[in-house]
Protein backbone atom coordinates (compact mmCIF):
# COMPACT_ATOMS: atom_id res chain seq x y z
CA UNK A 1 0.00 0.00 0.00
CA UNK A 2 1.33 3.15 -0.84
CA UNK A 3 1.99 5.53 1.88
CA UNK A 4 -0.58 8.28 0.75
CA UNK A 5 -3.07 5.65 1.08
CA UNK A 6 -2.36 4.39 4.34
CA UNK A 7 -2.24 7.94 5.65
CA UNK A 8 -5.69 8.40 4.32
CA UNK A 9 -7.12 5.23 5.67
CA UNK A 10 -5.34 5.70 9.14
CA UNK A 11 -7.24 9.73 9.36
CA UNK A 12 -9.99 7.71 8.19
CA UNK A 13 -10.09 6.14 11.36
CA UNK A 14 -9.46 9.08 13.25
CA UNK A 15 -5.68 7.81 13.97
CA UNK A 16 -3.83 10.54 15.75
CA UNK A 17 -1.27 12.51 13.53
CA UNK A 18 1.62 11.68 16.07
CA UNK A 19 0.18 7.82 15.55
CA UNK A 20 0.17 7.97 11.78
CA UNK A 21 4.04 8.92 12.14
CA UNK A 22 4.93 6.04 14.33
CA UNK A 23 3.23 3.80 12.00
CA UNK A 24 4.06 4.87 8.99
CA UNK A 25 7.99 5.64 9.66
CA UNK A 26 6.83 9.28 8.35
CA UNK A 27 7.35 12.34 10.24
CA UNK A 28 4.74 14.38 11.52
CA UNK A 29 5.08 17.24 9.29
CA UNK A 30 5.06 14.82 6.31
CA UNK A 31 2.19 13.14 7.41
CA UNK A 32 0.36 16.52 8.32
CA UNK A 33 1.33 17.63 4.63
CA UNK A 34 -0.53 14.05 3.18
CA UNK A 35 -3.18 14.98 4.58
CA UNK A 36 -3.52 18.25 3.22
CA UNK A 37 -2.97 17.32 0.44
CA UNK A 38 -5.88 14.49 0.16
CA UNK A 39 -8.06 17.52 1.77
CA UNK A 40 -6.74 19.92 -1.38
CA UNK A 41 -8.20 17.28 -3.91
CA UNK A 42 -11.24 16.60 -2.03
CA UNK A 43 -10.27 13.18 -0.30
CA UNK A 44 -10.97 14.83 2.91
CA UNK A 45 -10.57 12.38 5.72
CA UNK A 46 -14.05 12.75 7.43
CA UNK A 47 -11.68 12.38 11.31
CA UNK A 48 -10.01 15.26 9.74
CA UNK A 49 -12.52 17.13 7.90
CA UNK A 50 -14.24 20.62 9.75
CA UNK A 51 -11.59 20.21 12.85
CA UNK A 52 -11.83 23.50 14.54
CA UNK A 53 -8.67 25.38 16.18
CA UNK A 54 -9.61 27.22 19.40
CA UNK A 55 -8.74 30.59 18.62
CA UNK A 56 -9.06 30.60 14.86
CA UNK A 57 -12.04 31.19 12.02
CA UNK A 58 -13.44 27.91 10.43
CA UNK A 59 -11.06 26.93 7.45
CA UNK A 60 -12.95 25.80 4.04
CA UNK A 61 -10.94 23.56 1.41
CA UNK A 62 -10.77 24.79 -1.64
CA UNK A 63 -8.75 22.69 -4.29
CA UNK A 64 -5.78 23.21 -5.68
CA UNK A 65 -7.77 23.17 -9.26
CA UNK A 66 -9.92 26.24 -7.89
CA UNK A 67 -6.94 28.08 -6.46
CA UNK A 68 -5.49 28.02 -10.32
CA UNK A 69 -8.45 29.18 -11.97
CA UNK A 70 -8.81 32.09 -9.53
CA UNK A 71 -4.79 33.22 -10.10
CA UNK A 72 -5.03 35.60 -12.60
CA UNK A 73 -8.60 37.41 -11.01
CA UNK A 74 -6.99 37.42 -8.03
CA UNK A 75 -3.46 39.03 -9.57
CA UNK A 76 -5.53 41.65 -11.02
CA UNK A 77 -7.28 42.84 -7.33
CA UNK A 78 -3.83 42.32 -6.04
CA UNK A 79 -5.47 39.63 -3.83
CA UNK A 80 -4.28 35.91 -3.14
CA UNK A 81 -6.51 33.85 -4.16
CA UNK A 82 -7.53 32.70 -0.79
CA UNK A 83 -8.61 36.03 -0.06
CA UNK A 84 -10.38 36.59 -3.47
CA UNK A 85 -12.00 33.10 -2.34
CA UNK A 86 -13.46 34.21 0.99
CA UNK A 87 -14.56 37.31 -1.04
CA UNK A 88 -16.93 35.68 -3.83
CA UNK A 89 -18.61 33.03 -1.11
CA UNK A 90 -18.99 36.67 1.45
CA UNK A 91 -20.91 38.18 -1.64
CA UNK A 92 -22.78 35.43 -2.53
CA UNK A 93 -24.42 34.49 0.77
CA UNK A 94 -25.01 38.34 1.65
CA UNK A 95 -26.37 38.82 -1.83
CA UNK A 96 -28.36 36.32 -1.10
CA UNK A 97 -27.03 34.64 -4.50
CA UNK A 98 -26.79 30.65 -3.93
CA UNK A 99 -30.19 29.95 -5.51
CA UNK A 100 -29.78 32.20 -8.55
CA UNK A 101 -26.08 30.56 -8.92
CA UNK A 102 -26.78 26.82 -8.06
CA UNK A 103 -30.28 27.69 -10.61
CA UNK A 104 -31.58 24.20 -8.34
CA UNK A 105 -34.73 26.35 -7.47
CA UNK A 106 -33.75 26.25 -4.03
CA UNK A 107 -33.57 22.04 -3.68
CA UNK A 108 -30.60 20.98 -1.45
CA UNK A 109 -29.15 17.73 -2.38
Amino acid sequence: MKRFEQVQRLARSGTPVVDIAVLTGLSQRCVTGLIRDANAEGLCPPAFHGTQVPGRPPRIQVSRRVLEELSSYASARQMTECQLANRLLELVLFDNLVDAILGDGGRHA
